[in-house]
């Protein structure tokens, strides 16, 4: 089985190469990135890193879990439609190509308070991702992380001020409410990897898999 991987050179996708590297659950890993300094001088024995062109240069096969983690904010992208093509864009037309190939799985990096009657314009481009992403490809898991901790090559002053503060607040929340934690993006690499394979994770955190 053979694990793919795009956006590895995301906060969330470097962690996720890593861990799957070091997993024998796959025989082989291709990571794909757009900046792959982020991923020099990680320790890597059985995954190839190349570079992201376009979903539609990959070759998809049916024994293959794609993992998708690319995201980004308005503010780096630098419009709302820029944002729009990396957000919802990219996972729609890699979740036509996984229906195409048949593949086993896809798994996406959503976020917490997705949806697509929202108001918010962010959780509303997440939401419509995800319904319509499921609908292309029925074996489609969705992961919904609360805020993302772990450093990042960009700053980013919301999320950093949001890092200093939810670890003080994550005690605070329990039961129901645990969803809502700021949680490490070694625990979202995780949390995407034991659902596609076991269908559960004892991680808090939210996701949708049938």
């Amino acid at each position: 089985m053979r694990a793919i991987i795009i956006g590895a050179t995301g906060l969330v996708g470097k962690e996720l190469t890593q861990l799957l590297d070091k997993n024998s659950f796959y025989e082989s890993i291709e990571a794909y990135g757009r900046n792959l300094k982020v991923l020099e001088g990680v320790k890597l024995t059985k995954t190839k890193i190349k570079i992201f062109d376009s979903v539609e240069k990959l070759s998809l096969g049916p024994e293959d879990h794609v993992y998708c983690c690319v995201g980004t904010t308005i503010k780096k992208a630098g419009s709302q439609e820029n944002f729009i093509k990396v957000d919802y864009e990219i996972p729609l037309e890699l979740s036509k190509l996984c229906q195409t190939n048949q593949v086993a799985k896809l798994i996406i990096i959503s976020a917490l308070g997705a949806s697509a009657s929202s108001k918010v314009f962010y959780n509303r481009v997440k939401g419509e991702m995800e319904e319509h992403c499921r609908a292309n490809f029925s074996k489609t898991v969705i992961i919904r992380p609360s805020l993302l901790l772990g450093e990042r090559d960009e700053q980013r002053i919301a999320e950093g001020l949001g890092q200093f503060l939810m670890p003080l607040l994550n005690p605070l929340l329990q039961g129901s409410l645990k969803k809502f934690r700021a949680i490490s993006a070694r625990e979202v690499a995780r949390s995407m990897f034991e659902v596609a394979n076991y269908g559960r994770t004892n991680i808090a955190i939210d996701y949708v898999v049938d």
